[in-house]
This record gives structure tokens, C-alpha cells and sequence, in this order.
């Protein structure tokens, strides 16, 4: 059984936005909408300081978050936040699709090929494009298998052909191997 995480990176303060405060944030979030609407988000900096933010307002710019919280008046206020990620609490998260996850609940799956053959743990999610690719750290086994990967990760495009099934209850992805992959 996966256990969720105690918060979820949606953002990053990446510079001030003027003099009063507002902050120009990064999403790091398929719903950039959130800002505007969530009530409450934790600011962790990579120097180990948290501070709970309550957004007063949000819109999109140029790619970007323009994000006023209501404990950060003035620039100077700010820019010890900047390079900080803003998180929000798992209950927050937007109900998916059948079908789609998050990356946090996919990650240390045990993958295994339709005929039952132990492939290794799913510890990455690459996001190049067209569909996402799945980052399969392979088993001795597995690994000794492999003559079109480097023989210690095997990368799976995330698409039906490929993904028979996702059980995140037992921790397991089944797989079909089309030719070239492993």
C-alpha cells in the first residue's frame, strides 16, 4: 500500500511581482487554477524555513503565477521566500479521471509484465510531451533481459498499448513489453 504524502509541491516563488508583496510563482500543477481558489498553502525554502500563506488573489501572466498572500506586504517581506515551493495539504488535490494519478501515487510501484516477470520499481516520471514516461529501475533479472536499455532502468511510454494496469491498492503495474523496449 502507498502512503500518501503529508504535502504536494503545486508551485515555486521563482521572483517578486512589483513592490507590495505579490509573488510570481512557477506552477507546478496540470490545475494552475488552484491558486485563485485554494485557501491555504505552506511555503517550504530550501534553507528549512515554513510559513503558512493565505492567497488573497491570483492570475495568470506570461507562463506564470502573479500570487498575493496576505502575510507578505512588501518586497522586502518576500525575498526570503524566493526559491521557496508552495504546497498544499493531499485533501486539496483535484479528483482525477479513472485512469490518470498522480505522480506521487505511482512512484515505487513494483512493475511486472503480463506473464508475471518481476521488472523492478517505477522511480521516476519523465514528462517529454506527447504522453509520460514511466522510469523502471529493473531487477538483476530483469536487467540481465534487457538488450535495448542500458540494463539498469527501463523507460515506459505511459500509453494502453504499454500500461495494461495500475493497482495502486497492492502496489503493482502490469505491463506488456512491445518489441524494443527491454
Amino acid at each position: 500500500m502507498l502512503r500518501a504524502p503529508t504535502r504536494v509541491v503545486v508551485g515555486k516563488i521563482v521572483a517578486a511581482q512589483g513592490l507590495k508583496g505579490e509573488m510570481r510563482v512557477l506552477p507546478l500543477t496540470d490545475f494552475p487554477e488552484r491558486f485563485a481558489t485554494t485557501r491555504e498553502l505552506v511555503a517550504y525554502h530550501p534553507n528549512g524555513k515554513m510559513l503558512t500563506l493565505h492567497p488573497q488573489h491570483a492570475r495568470e501572466h506570461k507562463g506564470v503565477i502573479i500570487l498575493k498572500c496576505q502575510e507578505i506586504e512588501n518586497i522586502a517581506q518576500l525575498q526570503p521566500w524566493i526559491q521557496a515551493e508552495l504546497t498544499i495539504s493531499p485533501d486539496q488535490l483535484q479528483e482525477l479521471p479513472p485512469g490518470r494519478y498522480y505522480i506521487f501515487q505511482v512512484l515505487g510501484l513494483q512493475v511486472y509484465t503480463e506473464e508475471g516477470l518481476h521488472l523492478g520499481e517505477l522511480v521516476d516520471v519523465l514528462t517529454p510531451g506527447a504522453n509520460d514516461v514511466y522510469v523502471v529501475q529493473l531487477t538483476p533479472e530483469a536487467s540481465a533481459m534487457a538488450q535495448e536499455s542500458d540494463g539498469k532502468e527501463l523507460l515506459l511510454p505511459v500509453i494502453d498499448e504499454v500500461i495494461l494496469t495500475t493497482d495502486l491498492a497492492s502496489g503493482r503495474l502490469t505491463v506488456r513489453l512491445i518489441p524494443g523496449l527491454l
